[in-house]
């Protein structure tokens, strides 16, 4: 007989602590029911249509990071003036090199200023030839210049930035 009451006595006390955690869940449930129902009845903010032209869109031109080595390519074949961007090419293994030259040293007459705004110098170079290609295409830009403008450069090329800053 003791042992049947015992089975009895767990079995009710299994019993009760299930109800007590079916009760706990049901509570639970409830509550989240009435949290959904609650956002679901905030007003829904829309966000008004704009028509926005071309123009005021404004894109990052580097998405693609410049490597180290191939501005200290640009940095000791030309100097810290000049800038560099790069954009890969998506059809081939490949990237577009454009060298910014500044104005005190740009050839370009103020009709051309006028059109093109920048003296831009681009080309295409493999990756393949990476820093190789890079380098070689600064000292090509800096062989273009009139003597005058190689010898301004070479000097800049001797100022620290930090001196001039």
């Amino acid at each position: 007989m003791p042992k049947e009451t015992l089975k009895k006595e767990l079995k009710t006390d299994v019993s009760d602590q299930i109800l007590n955690l079916l009760g706990d869940l049901a509570k639970d449930v409830k509550n989240l029911t009435n949290r959904v129902d609650s956002i679901e009845k905030q007003p829904q903010i829309s966000s008004p249509s704009v028509a926005i032209k071309e123009s005021e869109i404004k894109v990052d031109e580097t998405k693609f990071p410049i490597p180290r080595e191939y501005r200290e390519a640009v940095l000791t074949s030309l100097n810290q003036f000049f800038g560099l961007k790069i954009e890969p090419l998506a059809d081939r293994p490949a990237f577009i090199m454009t060298l910014v030259v500044p104005d005190k040293y740009s050839s370009l007459t103020p009709e051309e200023k006028k059109i093109h705004k920048m003296d831009l110098r681009s080309k295409v170079i493999s990756y393949a030839e990476g820093v190789n290609g890079v380098k070689a295409y600064a000292e090509l830009v800096l062989s273009s210049f009139n003597p005058d403008v190689r010898t301004q450069i070479s000097i800049d090329r001797s100022i620290n930035i930090n001196d001039i800053i």
